[in-house]
């Protein structure tokens, strides 16, 4: 399996007063450009998913959205609970397990939590992850956490320049 992980784009600040639960929080005008240039890239290197699942919060949906306006072909982003912050890794995994070319949509610590226990086995060896941010971990048919390979990470500029 290809497991891309993409964390959601930069997102409106909470302490504006705007938003009094975090979970409505939308990106920024700079978070969609952050995402689109990174999907951008994402498209330049050929990468084409089967499934994209996402957290429930607003920012990570807006962020899923876009990435499937340009690299989701006919899928469309599936919430996924497990991606909200506090889900359990298990639930992600199961969530994924089976499947060809899978992208999630979701927040930090989470996410580099899930890469690292992904690739080796321990979610306190946590991936760095900035907004917009994308790793791809591969995991073979049959394979448990630890026994991924995280093949890149991409921060959001460098995805951007992806020729």
């Amino acid at each position: 399996m290809e497991l891309y992980i993409v964390r959601h784009g930069d997102a409106a600040d909470r302490s504006a007063g705007r938003y009094l639960r975090d979970a409505d929080r939308p990106l920024t005008a700079t978070g969609e450009a952050e995402v689109l240039a990174a999907a951008g890239g994402l498209a330049r290197l050929g990468v084409a998913i089967d499934l994209l699942l996402t957290s429930p919060l607003v920012r990570a949906r807006q962020t899923a959205d876009l990435l499937a306006s340009v690299v989701g072909g006919s899928h469309q982003p599936e919430e996924c609970l497990a991606l909200a912050p506090g889900g359990e890794l298990s639930a992600v995994f199961h969530a994924i397990h089976g499947q060809q070319r899978v992208m999630v949509v979701g927040h930090n610590p989470s996410l580099g939590e899930l890469a690292g226990w992904l690739a080796f086995g321990d979610p306190m060896a946590t991936v760095p992850l900035r907004t917009a941010g994308i790793c791809r971990v591969d995991l073979a048919v049959g394979s448990t956490p630890g026994q991924g390979v995280l093949r890149w990470l991409l921060p959001p500029r460098l995805a951007a320049r992806l020729t």
